[in-house]
Order: structure tokens, then C-alpha cells, then sequence
């Protein structure tokens, strides 16, 4: 099913016995801030393990997937699996799991831009169960979005014409302009004057 952002909250809240989420496309730092905020809202659910899996894992070793997602932790109830690049060769051994629906576990599946061809793609686009999020570059509405969150968070005050310059200034992709920004709150830190 494909969502939005503001929709991730609620769908952790139904679903957070277990829930599978495609976080995908070209704006990386989209991408991982969208991961941070889903880790976060889990986290409301009591400490997780985190397990990291990359593709080279699964191919190299057909159980790896299997034994992670299978195997309690003495230490946490809770579970997040992030797989990161995925490719279609390597889709049935999560498929298998996501159909198992494994309890206090969230499966995040993390993957630059996928083709609507891709078998990955189209069963999440489809799937009633498992949600998907494309990460698209950030356009000028986002980009001034960052901006006014990037002033209410460190308490700076910028003036349009500062304004103006980083909206045709910052990247497309929210990594990058969250560290050009990052940069002038550390600039800026304790300082009354406006920018």
C-alpha cells in the first residue's frame, strides 16, 4: 500500500505487534530521516534490537534472514530488522518471513530508487499488509518546509532575504541541506541577532 509521511505515526499505533515498511528513492537523507522517525515512534512500544542485513548477508547465506527475525533476544522483546538494498533476486526469503508475520518485529526495507518493474516495488504497492514510501527529491515547498523546522528547532531567526537564498540555494536532497543548515545553527548557537 503506498503512503505518505504524516501516516507512518498511525499505521506503527495499529499495526506494532508487526509491520513492514519500503522506505525508497533518490533523496537519501529523506530516506533516513523517515527511518529515524519510524525507530522513534517504535520506540514508544519498549527498547528493540536492532539487526542490520544487506544483500551480500542474504545471498551469502540463505538462513541469515530466518535466524535474525527467529532468535530471542534475552535483552529486548521488541525487534527491528533493517535491510538495506535489497534486490528482486533475494525477495523471497523476506516475502516468506512478511508472510509468516512475525510478533514484535518491524521489518524496514531501505533502497535507493526501484523501477516499477520491480518485483520489491510492485508487492508493496499492491500488498494490504505492508506499506511503501518513496523518498522523492525534496521540491521547493519541502525545502522551505526544512527551513521553517530548521528555525523552530535551534530558535534562529532568519530574514526573507536569507530565506529566499537558502530556498534557491539548498539541495534536493535533505541530507545534504540539513548539514548545510546544521552549519549555520552551529554558527549562530546563543546568538540573539537575526541572520
Amino acid at each position: 500500500m503506498i503512503i505518505k509521511s504524516h501516516q507512518i505515526k498511525n499505521i506503527i499505533h495499529k499495526n506494532h505487534k508487526f509491520f513492514v515498511f519500503l522506505i525508497y528513492g533518490p533523496n537519501e537523507g529523506l530516506i533516513r530521516e523517515t527511518i529515524i522517525n519510524i525507530k522513534q515512534e517504535y520506540s514508544s512500544f519498549g527498547n528493540y534490537d536492532e539487526i542490520i542485513i544487506n544483500d551480500k548477508n542474504l545471498k551469502d547465506d540463505k538462513s541469515f534472514l530466518h535466524n535474525s527475525i527467529f532468535t530471542n533476544s534475552l535483552f529486548f522483546e521488541n525487534k527491528i530488522i533493517l535491510i538495506e538494498n535489497l534486490k528482486d533476486s533475494n525477495w523471497s526469503e523476506v516475502e516468506d518471513i512478511i508472510n509468516r508475520t512475525p510478533d514484535n518485529t518491524a521489518i524496514l526495507l531501505k533502497n535507493d530508487n526501484l523501477t516499477k518493474s520491480s518485483k520489491i516495488r510492485k508487492f508493496f504497492e499492491t500488498s494490504q499488509i505492508c506499506f511503501s514510501v518513496a523518498c522523492y527529491e525534496d521540491d521547493t515547498r519541502d525545502v522551505m518546509r526544512n527551513i521553517d523546522k530548521f528555525m523552530l528547532e535551534n530558535k534562529i531567526n532568519i530574514n526573507r532575504d536569507v530565506k529566499n537564498f537558502l530556498l534557491n540555494s539548498l539541495s534536493s536532497d535533505r541530507m545534504i541541506s540539513n548539514q548545510e543548515l546544521e552549519k549555520i545553527a552551529i554558527l549562530y548557537s546563543g546568538s540573539e541577532n537575526k541572520i
